[in-house]
């Protein structure tokens, strides 16, 4: 593979220039596991799926660790898609603003939000999709040197 050759303008905001290449090999690499018939995961997936004896596991076992791996790499791939992030516009409110003369000759803004209840709902939502990309992120430092086929 060649080595990118990254300009000033790729490392202002060094996320926003990965991010979306990291997305799209984690589905790559989803994509061409679920063609692989033998499934191959993280050993410690059985582990996490408190298999009795991980050196011999059971199918049933092998199947719940499989789905484990899966949704791991579903939740790095999440915290990489920008489509899941919550959009003010799905929320019922807006905000006004209010500019009031100081006497310094200056302005002071006043921002009110609209609808208190839908702000409140899309800032839970928002503190939530943080943690999941949280989540996701510390997933792929943890998995980083599982990602192979």
């Amino acid at each position: 593979m060649k080595t990118p050759n990254f300009k000033y303008k790729d490392v202002i905001s060094l996320d926003e220039t990965l991010s979306p290449i990291i997305l799209a090999g984690l589905k790559k690499f989803k994509e061409e596991l679920l063609k692989d018939s033998f499934g191959s995961f993280p050993s410690d997936m059985l582990e996490r799926i408190g298999a009795e004896n991980p050196i011999d596991p059971t199918i049933e076992e092998h199947a719940a660790a499989w789905d484990m791996w899966h949704e791991v790499l579903d939740k790095m791939i999440f915290a990489f898609d920008p489509s899941e992030e919550p959009s003010m516009d799905d929320y019922g409110f807006g905000f006004e603003y209010e500019s009031i003369p100081t006497r310094e000759g200056f302005s002071r803004m006043n921002i009110e939000v609209t609808n208190q209840e839908e702000y409140d709902r899309f800032r839970q939502d928002e503190d939530e999709w943080i943690e999941k990309c949280r989540e996701g992120r510390m997933l792929l430092a943890e998995y980083f040197d599982s990602l192979w086929l």
